[in-house]
């Protein structure tokens, strides 16, 4: 069976594109880690209402900022990350975490607003070992 290799330049635009067309936001606005690489995607500050499931494709993303954002839920799917270790959450309005967060092993941190989370650390603790960082 042959493999397909896309290039990650395509497959950069394709979800920046889908990304784009979903948040809302300008495609001057979205951009990647310095590093261009598809395990660390920085979708921070861009204005998205909506989890890019473009993202949930991709099963190798170790680092996802969804930061500062308009956010107000995960999807179940992010279970499909499974090598992601850096999970940023922070400046968005998301009051519950799906409890398939538990299966992402891999998970070293997760970054959460502290004026939502502080008094509900222990829900955190019941789903994930990650280290739980209290932003803001």
């Amino acid at each position: 069976m042959k493999k397909i290799i896309i290039p990650i330049f395509i497959l950069i635009s394709l979800i920046i594109m889908n990304s784009t067309a979903a948040s809302g936001a300008c495609l001057s606005e979205l951009k990647f880690s310095r590093s261009f690489s598809s395990q660390d995607l920085d979708f921070s500050g861009k204005g998205m209402k909506e989890f890019p499931k473009e993202v949930l494709g991709m099963t190798d993303v170790k680092t996802l900022d969804l930061s500062d954002n308009k956010l107000t839920n995960i999807p179940s799917e992010i279970q499909n990350l499974k090598y992601l270790t850096v999970l940023k959450l922070n400046g968005n309005k998301i009051y519950e975490l799906p409890s398939v967060v538990s299966k992402l092993k891999f998970l070293k941190e997760i970054y959460l607003d502290r004026e939502i989370w502080q008094y509900r650390l222990n829900e955190v603790k019941k789903i994930t070992a990650a280290r739980i960082i209290l932003v803001g």
